[in-house]
This record gives C-alpha cells, sequence and structure tokens, in this order.
C-alpha cells in the first residue's frame, strides 16, 4: 500500500514501440501524462529491474482520464549465476525473470552478469515464475521456473554459433549506424518464430552485431528507413558480413481538417490485398475493402504544418492502406500501391479527415442459444474490430467511414454462420441500422443410443426428421432422408450427430440386413440449441 516511488510510467501509442510518453512518479506515487496522442496506449511501471504490464487505455479528442489507483505487485532480489557447460562464468548475460504471464523488462533493461556470472533480479513474489536468459554465443533449452520461495539459481548454458553482421547502404557504402537484427528459428509447424528479443544498436553498442544462431535459421536486419533483408544461415564464419540495404519508398503526404492543415494526427500503415467482393460494388458504393495480412507496419504523426512521413521498411504486399483517425469522429483513408520498383517517394497529396459514421443493430439466435457466445466483426482497414453484443443481441459500432462495410458473423458452437459476411452502407455523420437474423442457422448436437430388444443397433444409418414432414403409414422420400441424415450407430449402437435447430423431431432408422425403414413409435427429440445428456431409444422387433 505505499506509493511506488520512484517508477517510471511508459505509455505507448498505436503501433510504434519505439515512441510514447515516460513519465516518473512524484513521491505519493501520482503522475500525470499530458499531450497524449489519439487512440490506444500500452501502459507499464518499471521500477527498478522490475516491470508491471497494466491494462491499456484508450484516448479519445479532449479527454482527461482521471485513472483509480493501480496496484504493483511486490518484487524480490533473485541472485542469480550463469556458467557454461564446463562451469566456467559467462560473463555479461542479460537476466530477467516473467511473472505467470510472461512480461519481464526488455533485455536492454535486464541485469547483467558480473566477470563471476553473477546477477541480480527483480522478480514478482508468486507462483508461475521463470528466468530468462540470454547470452551471446550460448542458448537456454527454455526459461527456467521459478518457485515460490527460490531467491538463488545456477544456471548452465550451452555452447551456441555465432555471425556478425554489418549493415551498409546499398547506394553508397557507407555503414549504418542505427539497425536491429533479429533471429529466426522454425517450427516443427513451418511457421519462423523469434529465438530471442532482437538485438538493437545503442549508444554503448554502435555494431556490429553479433547473434547466436543454429545451422537453418535465418537472420533479418532492419534499420529505419532501409528495406528489411532477410537470410538464412547455414554454418559460422569468422569476420563481420557486411548486408547492403537498399533504401525503401518514403510515403509523404499532408492531413487536412476542413481543408485547413491538421496538426498531431497519427497514421497508421497496413499491409494486404483488396477484398475479391470489392470491384462487384459500383465506385460510388465503395467503402474499405482492405484485408490485413498484418495490421500496421509503420506509424507516423503529422506535425505542425500536418505533413507525415511514413517509412515502409518492409515491403510485403503490393497493396498498402493508410488510415488516419481524431478520435471516434473523423478519419480518413488513403489507397497506395507499392512495389521494388515503385519511385523513392510516394506522394499521396492531402488526406481530408471526414466525418465518421456508426453501424448499430440486433443479432437474432437460435432457441438456447446463448448470444455472449457469438464472435461478431467488422472488416476493416487496420483489421477486423471486434463488435461487443449485449446479452439481448443489441451491438453498436462509432468511429467507422463512410461507404460499404461488411459484418462478419464468426461460426461458434451452435451457430453455422460460416464467416457469414452481411454488408451495410455507412454514410457521414449518420446511424446505420441492421438485423443479423441467424434464428435459422443453429445447429443441434444430440448423443444417441439405440437398442433393439436390449442389444446394441449396429452400424444403423439414423435420421432425425422434423415432426409433420413424413405423413403416418409412409416411408419418408430419398431428397428427405438425404437433408436429414445423422449418422451411422457404432459398434455399441452409439451415434453423436447433428441436425439444424428446428423444433420437435422423430427418428428413423434403417436396418444394414434388411433395408427397412423403422420409425421409433414415441421418440420425440428437441431440436434446439441446448447440450443435452446422451438419450437412449428402445426398438421393439416385430
Amino acid at each position: 500500500g505505499t506509493p511506488a516511488h520512484p517508477a517510471l510510467v511508459v505509455l505507448r501509442p498505436g503501433c510504434n514501440p519505439s515512441t510514447g510518453s515516460l513519465i516518473e512518479t512524484a513521491e505519493d506515487g501520482s503522475f500525470v501524462a499530458p499531450g497524449l496522442v489519439l487512440g490506444e496506449h500500452g501502459f507499464r511501471v518499471y521500477q527498478g529491474t522490475a516491470v508491471t504490464e497494466l491494462p491499456s487505455i484508450s484516448v479519445a479528442s479532449g479527454d482527461r482520464l482521471q485513472m483509480q489507483d493501480r496496484w504493483l505487485p511486490t518484487h524480490e532480489a533473485i541472485s542469480v549465476t550463469v556458467v557454461n557447460a564446463e562451469g566456467n562464468p559467462i560473463e555479461d548475460a542479460k537476466v530477467s525473470v516473467a511473472d505467470a504471464n510472461g512480461v519481464r523488462v526488455p533485455h536492454w533493461d535486464a541485469a547483467r552478469t558480473d566477470a563471476l556470472g553473477q546477477a541480480t533480479a527483480q522478480a514478482p513474489v508468486g507462483e508461475g515464475r521463470s528466468i530468462h536468459v540470454l547470452a551471446v554465443g550460448y542458448r537456454l533449452a527454455e526459461p527456467m521456473a521459478l518457485p515460490p520461495g527460490t531467491t538463488q539459481r545456477i544456471i548452465t548454458m550451452q555452447r551456441q554459433g555465432t555471425r556478425s553482421f554489418r549493415p551498409i547502404d546499398a547506394m553508397t557504402g557507407e555503414p549504418l549506424t542505427s539497425f536491429q537484427v533479429k533471429v529466426e528459428r522454425r517450427s516443427p509447424a513451418g511457421d519462423w518464430y523469434l529465438t530471442s528479443p532482437p538485438w538493437a544498436t545503442s549508444a554503448t553498442q554502435p555494431g556490429p552485431a553479433t547473434v547466436s544462431f543454429e545451422a537453418g535459421d535465418r537472420f533479418g536486419i532492419y534499420s529505419k528507413g532501409y528495406l528489411e533483408v532477410v537470410r538464412v544461415m547455414e554454418h559460422s564464419e569468422p569476420g563481420i558480413l557486411d548486408v547492403p540495404l537498399r533504401p525503401s519508398p518514403r510515403i509523404e503526404g499532408r492531413v487536412t481538417l476542413d481543408g485547413k492543415p491538421a496538426p498531431g494526427v497519427v497514421l497508421e500503415l497496413s499491409a494486404g490485398s483488396v477484398d475479391p467482393e470489392f470491384h462487384r460494388v459500383p465506385e460510388s458504393d465503395r467503402g474499405p475493402h482492405f484485408l490485413p495480412q498484418k495490421s500496421c507496419i509503420a506509424w507516423a504523426r503529422t506535425d505542425e504544418r500536418g505533413r507525415f512521413s511514413v517509412d515502409t521498411f518492409e515491403l510485403q504486399q503490393d497493396q498498402y492502406a493508410l488510415h488516419a483517425s481524431l478520435g471516434s469522429t473523423r478519419a480518413g483513408l488513403a489507397w497506395i500501391r507499392l512495389d521494388e520498383g515503385s519511385q523513392q517517394t510516394v506522394q499521396v497529396g492531402d488526406l481530408e479527415l471526414v466525418e465518421t459514421g456508426s453501424i448499430r443493430g440486433q443479432v437474432l439466435v437460435p432457441p438456447g442459444f446463448l448470444v455472449s457466445g457469438l464472435g461478431l466483426s467488422v472488416d476493416a482497414i487496420d483489421g477486423p474490430l471486434g463488435i461487443n453484443v449485449d446479452p439481448m443481441g443489441h451491438f453498436e459500432l462509432d468511429g467507422v467511414l463512410p461507404g460499404r462495410h461488411a459484418l462478419v458473423v464468426e461460426p461458434v458452437g451452435e451457430i453455422r454462420a460460416g464467416n457469414t459476411k452481411n454488408f451495410v452502407h455507412v454514410n457521414a455523420g449518420q446511424t446505420a441500422e441492421i438485423v443479423l437474423d441467424l434464428s435459422g442457422l443453429g445447429v443441434a448436437f444430440r448423443p444417441l443410443e439405440l437398442t433393439l430388444d436390449g442389444s446394441p443397433m449396429v452400424f444403423h444409418d439414423t435420421f432425425v426428421i422434423p415432426t409433420g414432414l413424413v405423413t403416418e403409414g409412409e416411408v419418408p422420400s430419398e431428397p428427405l432422408l438425404h437433408k436429414h441424415y445423422f449418422g451411422s450407430t457404432d459398434a455399441d449402437g452409439m451415434v453423436n450427430g447433428s441436425a439444424p435447430c428446428s423444433g420437435p423431431a422423430e427418428l428413423w432408422v434403417l436396418n444394414p440386413r434388411t433395408r427397412r425403414f423403422m420409425r421409433h413409435p414415441s421418440a420425440r427429440i428437441e431440436l434446439d440449441c441446448t447440450p443435452t445428456a446422451r438419450m437412449r431409444f428402445e426398438f421393439t422387433a416385430i
């Protein structure tokens, strides 16, 4: 309950991890963060080598947020000794402790081992802690668990290959002094993942970069204003490898509001592809049609003249979207096509912030289905926007650009939505209303057990047909049987099938030996979206 002082509060806006507000707390633990950029902000608090991740905050135009007190976890000192396989100390290894959620200090703030391989790191008190160690030329197979009450650890690391890199400007041949190097490894599933946080230059480490790797790893070198280079490493080599980087295209322009320059506006660049549906829509009705493959790859803010400059450090696709927003009432959008043959500087001209609209509606679901389990989103230029749906199925989304949008219902549980798209047109300053009727898309899952005179009905085709579709004394038609096929029983007479939620239904079976249909005389199966226990039905031989 004592005030956290000194402590450093870090608020990071948008997708740019390298900028933000850094505020030191006062003696009473309070802080004030003026002049925040609009939008979402990551929220962290640093106390020495301890870090706490707090829920993000959202800032709109004119807001003055009065936050409730935040309670930080208690930390304790952990003594760590890092050695190699021969028991010799490893100097300058970076040691940090993650909490149960995996949050830990960045590697540049981690504790460093001395000549004896010893370091003292701050660790949150509690369950689920783990120690992480980074050392060039060594690897730790996996983070080491740190049980509660443990304050000392000896960690042994295995030797690993190394490689040194120095990026140079491909046009001038001059070495670059500010850059990052990342090393990625392919998982059994074929995906690439970071083996450790990227190596970055600093005032004390201007380069070149020496990183650890295993055969088959790949490295990527990035410097602001240059295209990233990615290569696979097969073996360790002495010396320094010079890597030429080509300058990347630069996107420049101006953001305006009512025809006047708009300073302090945040812009985000996304890469992706064009929605195939877009070209079937009249140009006058076109709205956001961008399907992002990666949300927000670059970030910028307009100066006092409303001008901006964005470096596209990696050409991932040929289609790009530049999105500007001012709170939830004004937004702008520009579509850009880039490739390796693009001009060094791409001018987009004036990007006017237009008045946004909103979408309001209701989702109708099948009987017995809880609407809280539904996934609903809007296809938008900066990634799908999730929508909160209340218990009655009502929803509302503000800050939507004018034009044609697609509401996407994701298949969840007993809803056969199949990523259904429902298009809606939004006008500036107006609210578009829509009803999403999913009441006929429910699926009833029913586990059944069938017996004949006490013995399992083995390998019988089963059919669950809504009551009233088959006339008394008749056999269901072939189309009806095909439509309402439920499944085949197993060696124990069990079948787990599904059918559309449509109310009461009859149970029919097909004898595999006689090829005759039988209807259970009294079975009544309620087909709604409410889960049920296994249902047992007994047939009697005629």
